[in-house]
C-alpha cells in the first residue's frame, strides 16, 4: 500500500520538501486506517527489515548474497524489527518487481526481499540482452538504476500505462527503458532521425507501433485466451496483442505537431486522421482471426444484433462488421501501446509543452531522473577505472612501477584506485555545489550532468 501511495502521488511531486510530507502523511494514514495489519499500522516497524538492503556498504550487498536467502521475491522477513530513520530517500528501497524470477510463469509481481538478489538477477538479463542487441549497453546497476528499472517496469506491465521520464541528457532514461522493455519481453519501437525526416515520416513510425501493439505476437500466438482473459509475460493485457513500446526522446522532436500526436494518442488513443481507409482496412482483417476466436466480444456482438425490446436473442453465426473490428483494434491498441516520453526539464520549452498539452501530465505515469547519489557515482567510477585483469596484485599501496594504467584500468582493490575514485566523485560533487551558488548569487542556471561525469572518467582513462 505504501509502495504504491508513494508511486502514484510522492513521485509526482517536484521538490523534496514536498515528499517528505507526503510520506508523513502516509504514516499518519497508516497508523489511523491500518491499525489491523502486521505492524499494527506503524509503517516504520513495517519497513524495519529494509534497514540492511537501504546501505550499498552493508554486508550483504557487497558479498553479492542474497539468493539464498529471499527465496521467492516477497522473502522479506518482518521479524527482525529495528529502529530506523525513515525518509523519502529510504523508502526508496521499498522495491516490488516481476523479473526477479524470470524464468517464473506467470511472473509475480510481489516485494523485493533483497536487492542484491535482484541486481545479480538484473546483471544476467542485461548479459542476455547484450548478446542479442546490435546494440550492447555498457551499465552499472547500481542501487538508482535499479529502482528505476523497477518504477518503469510496473508503468509498461499496467495495460494502457505511459511513463513521462523527467531528467537531463545521460542519466540513463533511455538505457533503462531498453532493458525494462528487454525483461518485460516487449517490443520496443523508436523513431530515427535523418536529414529528411518530418512528420509524414513520424506519422509512419507510430503507425507501425500502433499495428504492431494490436497484432498478435510475434510467434504466431495471441495473448487473449477463448474467454479473452489474458495470460503470459508483458504488460498484462487481457485483450491478446503485443506488448509495445513507443520511445521519444525530446531531442527528436522536429515540430511541435509531433508533440500534439502524441498528445492525442495518450487522452483517447488513437490521433485524428492519421489511418487512411487502405490503413484501417489493413487493421481490420489483422484482428479478424483474434476477434472470431475471443468467446467474449462475439458474445458482446451477438447481444448487440439482438432485439432488446421485444426480448428476441440473435441465435446462429453472427459475423461482426468492419466498425466492430476496427474497435476491437483500438482496443488492444490502448491496451498494448506504452509511450514512454523521455523529456529534459532543462529550459522553457518542457515547461511550455505541459501548459500546452496537459495529457502529458495527466496520462503518464512521472518518474524522475535526479542528481546520481555518491553510491552511483562510486560504482560508476569503479567499474570504469578498474581493470578488467586483476593483475595477480593484492589490496594495498601499489609501487611506482605499477602506478601506469594495466590492461585499460587501475588494479581492483588498490588504495590508489580507492582514492582516484574518491577524487572524481569530489570533483564532480564539488561542482555541483558551486553550480548552486551560481544559481543563488547570479540567477542562473548551470546543469551538471551525468554525461560530464562519463567524460571525466573516460578523459583520466586515456
Amino acid at each position: 500500500w505504501a509502495h504504491e501511495v508513494l508511486r502514484v502521488f510522492s513521485d509526482r511531486l517536484v521538490g523534496s520538501v514536498d515528499r517528505e510530507m507526503m510520506l508523513d502523511i502516509v504514516k499518519r494514514a497508516a497508523g489511523t486506517h491500518l491499525i489491523a495489519v502486521n505492524g499494527g499500522g506503524d509503517l516504520q516497524t513495517c519497513m524495519a527489515h529494509h534497514g540492511p538492503n537501504a546501505s550499498p556498504d552493508s554486508e550483504e550487498e557487497e558479498s553479492g548474497s542474497g539468493g539464498g536467502g529471499g527465496g521467492g521475491s516477497g522473502g522479506a522477513d518482518h521479524s527482525a524489527a529495528s529502529p530506523v530513520h525513515m525518509d523519502a530517500g529510504f523508502m526508496d528501497s521499498l522495491l516490488f518487481c516481476d523479473f526477479l524470477h524470470p524464468e517464473v510463469d506467470p511472473r509475480p509481481y510481489d516485494e523485493v526481499g533483497s536487492i542484491s538478489e535482484l541486481r545479480q538477477s538484473m546483471q544476467r538479463q542485461l548479459d542476455e540482452y547484450n548478446l542479442v542487441s546490435t546494440k550492447p549497453m555498457n551499465l552499472v546497476l547500481f542501487n538508482y538504476a535499479v529502482q528505476h528499472v523497477s518504477r518503469i517496469s510496473r508503468v509498461l506491465r499496467t495495460p494502457g500505462g505511459h511513463a513521462l521520464l523527467v531528467g537531463v541528457g545521460g542519466s540513463g532514461r533511455q538505457s533503462l527503458t531498453y532493458l525494462a522493455g528487454y525483461m518485460g519481453q516487449f517490443e520496443l519501437k523508436q523513431i530515427r532521425i535523418t536529414a529528411t525526416y518530418g512528420l509524414s515520416d513520424f506519422h509512419d513510425d507510430l503507425r507501425d507501433a500502433m499495428m504492431t501493439a494490436a497484432a498478435a505476437s510475434a510467434d504466431g500466438s495471441d495473448a487473449a485466451g477463448g474467454d479473452g482473459s489474458g495470460s503470459g509475460s508483458g504488460s498484462g493485457s487481457t485483450v491478446g496483442g503485443t506488448p509495445t513500446i513507443f520511445l521519444l526522446s525530446d531531442t527528436q522532436i522536429q515540430e511541435e505537431t509531433m508533440v500534439e500526436n502524441i498528445s492525442n494518442l495518450l487522452n483517447s488513443g488513437e490521433v485524428p486522421n492519421m489511418l487512411s481507409g487502405e490503413d484501417i482496412a489493413a487493421a481490420v482483417e489483422a484482428v479478424r482471426p483474434a476477434a472470431k476466436a475471443d468467446r467474449t466480444f462475439m458474445k458482446e456482438i451477438q447481444l448487440a444484433s439482438s432485439d432488446v425490446s421485444s426480448g428476441k436473442v440473435a441465435t446462429g453465426r453472427i459475423d461482426p462488421t468492419p466498425g466492430q473490428l476496427f474497435q476491437y483494434w483500438k482496443k488492444r491498441c490502448r491496451a498494448n501501446l506504452h509511450v514512454v516520453l523521455a523529456f529534459s526539464p532543462v529550459g522553457e520549452t518542457f515547461r511550455t509543452r505541459l501548459r500546452q498539452f496537459p495529457s502529458i501530465i495527466n496520462c503518464c505515469t512521472i518518474d524522475s531522473f535526479s542528481e546520481w547519489p555518491a553510491e552511483a557515482l562510486a560504482a560508476t567510477a569503479n567499474a570504469l577505472l578498474a581493470s578488467k585483469d586483476d593483475g595477480g596484485g593484492g589490496a594495498g599501496s601499489m609501487s611506482a612501477a605499477d602506478v601506469r594504467m594495466q590492461s585499460g584500468g587501475l588494479r581492483r582493490g588498490s588504495t590508489l584506485l580507492s582514492e582516484v575514485v574518491e577524487m572524481c566523485m569530489f570533483m564532480h560533487e564539488s561542482t555541483i555545489n558551486t553550480a548552486n551558488e551560481f544559481l543563488l548569487q547570479l540567477k542562473r542556471h548551470y546543469h551538471v550532468t551525468p554525461t560530464s561525469y562519463l567524460e571525466m572518467l573516460q578523459t583520466f582513462k586515456e
